[in-house]
């Protein structure tokens, strides 16, 4: 939720490096859902990032032209998550400042 998703940032200090955070509660349809934001906030998809604990994740981000960015914290395991080759995988809450700072 974003709820949840606010208060891991917070507790890492993390919350200032994000423009905004989406929550979907459509189980199906992450591509649609990713492009509609991409369109409506007129991101550059050279500089988003879809970052998620899943494979779905991965999969979408790529369908949309984004970079994808697996975390080895969530519901799929890394070894799972690197089967559909991300463009990143974080292993650790802090590596998400290392994305920031390219």
């Amino acid at each position: 939720s974003k709820e949840n998703v606010t208060k891991f940032l917070l507790r890492h200090d993390l919350l200032q490096y994000f423009a905004f955070i989406h929550e979907e509660s459509g189980f199906f349809g992450k591509k649609k859902a990713l492009q509609n934001i991409i369109r409506l906030n007129k991101l550059d998809k050279a500089e988003t990032f879809y970052i998620g604990d899943e494979t779905r994740d991965i999969i979408a981000a790529k369908k949309c032209g984004i970079k994808s960015v697996a975390v080895a914290w969530g519901f799929n395991s890394e070894k799972i998550l690197l089967e559909q080759q991300p463009d990143y995988l974080l292993k650790q809450p802090d590596e998400l400042l290392s994305l920031v700072t390219r």
